[in-house]
């Protein structure tokens, strides 16, 4: 560690070889020490020990500006400071893709996705954000913090991939919504066709409001113990 002020004196010659020395230990060192160097110059760069941050002068000599801070115990940069992310790709220590990002901001994770705050337009879901492959559908497990209509809840939200339809249970199976509309919960909107195959959960209820066209080929499966009522 050591600093100077990188200006050699007209001195005799054992004071000049140990002024040229001090001034290559400063430029060796990074010019390290607790504080700025008492003599500055543009775009210089200092190592803060006190601090374990790195800086960089400016180009008007005035002000320090951060590069990073280094982590002495691990040996490692442990933050940089920017205003963003000024890369597209976030890498694993071994260089295999983390997460990347395109230009419209959607990213994508190499592995699984886990959230534990998802906040919404006046409420929040805690839970994990999981895709069921064997049921073909998106799960939110949500806490007593999620809120549907203003009342706080627990249980599952799940948009069905095979129906593209919205499932909602809160432990009284309020059912299989299936994209459709209320207005203060007195009017409640359904598709009046069916275009693939659906089969109610065991021990549900279902309702349509006809009329309602089925597809050929398509099939609606009623299991034992659950009933679909057209009305």
């Amino acid at each position: 560690m050591s600093q100077h002020d990188l200006d050699i004196a007209n001195q005799l010659f054992p004071a000049t070889r140990a002024d040229i020395n001090n001034a290559l230990k400063a430029l060796g060192s990074t010019s390290s020490g607790t504080s700025v160097p008492s003599t500055t110059y543009a775009n210089q760069l200092w190592y803060d020990t006190a601090n374990n941050k790195l800086y960089i002068r400016n180009e008007d000599n005035d002000a320090n500006i951060e590069i990073c801070e280094l982590d002495q115990t691990n040996d490692s940069v442990e933050f940089f400071k920017s205003d963003s992310v000024r890369t597209g790709l976030v890498e694993f220590t071994d260089g295999t893709d983390c997460i990347t990002l395109d230009g419209s901001g959607n990213a994508t994770v190499a592995g699984t996705c886990t959230a534990t705050t998802f906040s919404g337009s006046g409420a929040s879901i805690t839970g994990v954000v999981s895709e069921t492959g064997t049921t073909g559908s998106a799960e939110i497990p949500v806490g007593t913090t999620a809120q549907r209509d203003g009342s706080p809840s627990a249980g599952l939200l799940r948009f069905n991939t095979t129906t593209s339809g919205f499932e909602g249970y809160d432990g009284s199976a309020w059912g299989s919504i299936g994209g459709g509309a209320s207005a203060g919960g007195a009017i409640y909107e359904n598709s009046n066709s069916i275009s693939a195959n659906y089969t109610l959960t065991t021990n549900t209820n279902g309702m349509s409001v006809s009329p309602l066209t089925i597809a050929s080929g398509v099939t609606v499966t009623v299991p034992t113990g659950a009933r679909w009522v057209i009305l």
